[in-house]
């Protein structure tokens, strides 16, 4: 049985995440990783690299190399001397440049943190955005009611200004009556100064 979801879990990853990476489909990773279905190489290599582990960390039991070493015999650590216990554990011999071609650096896993972390940084902005045009719409608001209490002050001055017109007309018309009145006493007085 293969250890991918213990080594996925240890290191605090999904499935869609590693999914996601290898290219592998969510069925078919999901029974590679319950022991459901043989997994192939190339798709070992991937889910390997995605996890930044050595297949041979993946594979359960204990790697031997052979004499040339170049090759590597996986098998079951519970194999006793019993011949019929042996012939029924699983032996796979991979090559060991064939399982690993270039060693799997920090790359899958740094993907994976920058990823993270933009996300972070993406909702990190977008509350700061939020934020800011919550403040924005209440200076709208505000700026809408100034404009309204301005509107209202406007009218209540053009109805003032229309009131004082008014008077200052009352105002024009008793001036005029009251130098015509002033122009009749002249005369009056005139008159009887004369006559």
């Amino acid at each position: 049985m293969l250890k991918i979801k213990e080594i996925r879990e240890a290191k605090n990853l999904t499935q869609d995440e590693i999914v996601g990476i290898t290219g592998i489909k969510k069925r078919s990773y999901v029974d590679y990783e319950n022991g459901k279905s043989d997994i192939p190489l190339s798709k070992l290599q991937k889910i390997a690299i995605a996890l930044n582990v050595e297949i041979a960390e993946l594979i359960e039991g204990s790697l031997k190399k052979t004499k040339n070493a170049k090759n590597v015999i996986v098998s079951n650590d519970n194999i006793n001397d019993n011949e019929n216990d042996t012939k029924r554990n699983v032996k796979k011999t991979l090559s060991f440049k064939e399982a690993v071609p270039n060693p799997p650096d920090n790359t899958s896993n740094e993907i994976i943190h920058l990823l993270k972390e933009n996300k972070s940084l993406v909702e990190e902005k977008n509350k700061l955005l939020e934020s800011e045009n919550k403040r924005l719409n209440n200076e709208v608001s505000n700026l809408s009611n100034q404009n309204k209490a301005l509107a209202a002050e406007n009218k209540e001055l053009a109805a003032q200004n229309a009131n004082l017109q008014s008077k200052n007309k009352e105002l024009a018309i008793q001036l005029n009556y009251t130098k015509q009145e002033n122009n009749a006493l002249k005369k009056g007085l005139q008159n009887r100064a004369a006559g």
